[in-house]
């Protein structure tokens, strides 16, 4: 059970930090990119995380879940973030 909790309290923390990434003023201009690599996702209804996958972030949407590699211009603006597998 402390185990779960745990998982459930670092998703929180992950999806808190996402948020945060995401500047009102990118979300307005839909030209934020952030690819999120590597992370187990929480997703509210399962008691277990995710496998690894790659999360893509366009602006203020959550644009692709893959567990396959995710293609992203790496432009200027693009953020990638190595998870490292964690949630």
């Amino acid at each position: 059970m402390k185990n779960t909790l745990r998982q459930t309290f670092l998703a929180s923390v992950f999806c808190m930090f996402a948020i945060g990434l995401c500047h009102p003023a990118d979300a307005q201009e839909g030209s934020s990119v952030t690819l999120f690599e590597n992370v187990r996702i929480f997703d509210g209804k399962s008691d277990t995380l995710s496998a690894a996958s790659n999360v893509l972030v366009r602006g203020n949407v959550i644009e692709r879940i893959s567990i396959a590699p995710i293609a992203v211009d790496r432009r200027a603006d693009t953020r990638i973030i190595a998870g490292g597998g964690r949630s």
